[in-house]
């Protein structure tokens, strides 16, 4: 009966949050709708394949998953409700070139990590070969140099932006480079993240500076088309790569594909994060912070510098959820799966966990307002940047969301800051026309409807 209550409540949720997405135009580009694809593609998905098979996993932890599944959608949904903070519009100008420049010079650097991370495997084109990329042991340098290569995307950001305030050809052209790696990961690795991320950031830029978005017609078939994109680019990844048979590419069966997900065997992430919840539900040992506290020092204390040992001692927590499963399940957590965001929420604090996602909702609920409303530069680049990362915290870990934001503000931060103008371009001076005027707190046509609770 618990089973059955909290499977169609966390429905329920994952269906309010998408209903979000088809109440206005930009819906679609806002946080609970992207929030709730990730829900419902994935952890829904999942939950619906150990929900057919009862007795696969224990009913209990089961049902708590669940549960603070639920908690966490519904948490989106309210957080996203509350009303921004009053801001005084800002006059705040940056230029152009010094966006671009950084761009560029953040683009330069993922092309040089990159090219440090191929040399591991003998050649330039070697990382997407079938025996490049995913032949690596994924610790040591090739962490590092994978974190350099990161570069490209919030430089993307930057480059479009740059060009959508002054477009011109060689803008363009520059744009296009920064394409290149990410596009590269997209097609021949056949990386669904990517593909969500490289999607996002093409399309929020051009809404924020020219309120462009593909017609109904359009969007609702090509997001059913990407969603089963997304769900088949693990069946592709092998025929992809340089020297694969691509022809096997023909042989994959969209039907077989979903449906081996629906089985308790396909099953990864949400069955580590029933254990996990299980887990700690029996063993105790909640970590209250300190989850988050170990993922900043895994990302930002390099092994190679201080050493294995000292890293390990500044971390508090680490390997406690994967002791606990055991202990209490005798079940271990296969090496690179991870155990969703709902349960690294809930084993730090409980079901109050859930308001993790709360918090998250009323961050990208002012940034959308100053993005479309006041039309604020910073919080364009801001929101294109680190909304994959929040809809990455659900799939993957809370945790993340913290450790990457972290220096992806911080990297971004710097760059603002060095771009912002001293004097900011006094308001009556502000180009006429187009998505600007929101600067001198003019409403858009629809702007106000637009930038309204999703």
């Amino acid at each position: 009966m618990a089973v059955d209550l909290t499977y169609w409540l966390f429905a329920a949720s994952c269906a309010l949050l998408v209903w979000q997405g088809f109440r206005q135009r930009d819906g679609m580009l806002q946080y609970p709708f992207l929030m709730g694809a990730v829900f419902t593609c994935y952890l829904l998905y999942q939950a619906t394949g150990l929900y057919l098979h009862r007795g696969s996993v224990p009913e209990d932890a089961f049902s708590r998953m669940l549960l603070i599944s639920a908690l966490c959608c519904l948490a989106c949904y309210l957080g996203y409700r509350v009303r921004p903070l009053r801001q005084r519009p800002g006059s705040s100008s940056y230029s152009s070139a010094r966006l671009m420049a950084v761009g560029v010079l953040m683009t330069c650097v993922a092309w040089v990590a990159y090219y440090k991370l191929t040399s591991l495997t003998g050649g330039f084109f070697s990382f997407f070969t079938t025996e490049g990329g995913y032949s690596y042991e994924w610790r040591g340098l090739p962490v590092r140099y994978i974190f350099f290569v990161g570069f490209a995307y919030p430089a993307l950001v930057l480059l479009l932006v740059s060009y959508l305030e002054r477009p011109s050809k060689v803008r363009l052209a520059v744009c296009a480079w920064g394409f290149v790696v990410p596009l590269a990961f997209l097609f021949l690795r056949a990386r669904r993240s990517v593909f969500a991320m490289v999607l996002l950031i093409g399309l929020l830029p051009v809404y924020f500076y020219r309120r462009w978005l593909p017609p109904r017609v359009v969007i609702v078939p090509g997001l059913i088309l990407a969603l089963l994109v997304l769900m088949l680019f693990p069946r592709y990844r092998r025929y992809t790569q340089i020297g694969a048979e691509h022809s096997g590419i023909a042989d994959v069966s969209v039907r077989e594909s979903l449906a081996e997900g629906l089985v308790p065997e396909g099953v990864d992430a949400f069955k580590n994060g029933v254990y996990a919840v299980g887990g700690i539900t029996r063993m105790g040992g909640y970590g209250l912070g300190l989850g988050f506290y170990d993922d900043v020092v895994a990302h930002f204390v390099p092994r190679q510098i201080v050493g294995e040992r000292v890293k390990a001692d500044l971390m508090v927590r680490e390997g406690w959820v994967d002791m606990a499963r055991v202990l209490a399940y005798g079940h271990a957590r296969p090496a690179n799966q991870f155990y969703t965001g709902p349960a690294s929420a809930y084993t730090e604090f409980w079901y109050f966990g859930s308001l993790f996602y709360f918090l998250l909702g009323m961050l990208f609920r002012n940034l959308w307002v100053r993005a479309t409303r006041d039309g604020c530069v910073a919080s364009r680049v801001l929101y294109a940047s680190l909304i994959y990362t929040a809809m990455n915290s659900i799939a993957f870990s809370a945790f993340i969301f913290v450790s990457r934001a972290l220096w992806t503000v911080a990297l971004l931060g710097a760059a603002l800051i060095w771009a912002r103008r001293r004097h900011g371009v006094p308001l009556a001076r502000v180009s006429r026309g187009g998505p600007e005027r929101a600067l001198l707190g003019e409403a858009l046509p629809g702007a106000n409807k637009e930038a309204g609770t999703a």
